[in-house]
């Protein structure tokens, strides 16, 4: 059996459950387990402080795909994209995009 596609999701303050865009990326997620058998995860910023270090631990998991919800992560993002790519992110992108041109 094919591992599952992981997929995991950095809130930003307004956490998981918003009532806006942070819990429709979520329960999106949730779809994505329930209909494709995807591994997902989150997890929540309490601060702004907090979205570079959890972006980092996402991608120090070896996750797929790490999600960044809302515009004021934009920066963090920009930033540990930078750092990713050093570490040889075309190959992760490569692994990616096989694994859901298989699904």
């Amino acid at each position: 059996m094919e591992e599952a596609l992981k997929v995991s999701m950095v809130t930003d303050v307004g956490g998981v459950n918003d009532l806006s865009f942070n819990q429709s990326a979520w329960e999106g997620l949730e779809r994505s387990k329930a209909e494709f058998g995807t591994d997902v995860s989150y997890l929540e910023s309490k601060q702004e402080a907090d979205y570079e270090v959890n972006l980092e631990t996402l991608v120090d998991e070896e996750n797929d795909l790490v999600w960044g919800i809302g515009f004021m992560m934009g920066e963090s993002l920009s930033f540990q994209l930078r750092i990713t790519q050093s570490k040889n992110l075309r190959s992760s992108i490569c692994h990616t995009v096989k694994k859901l041109l298989k699904t």
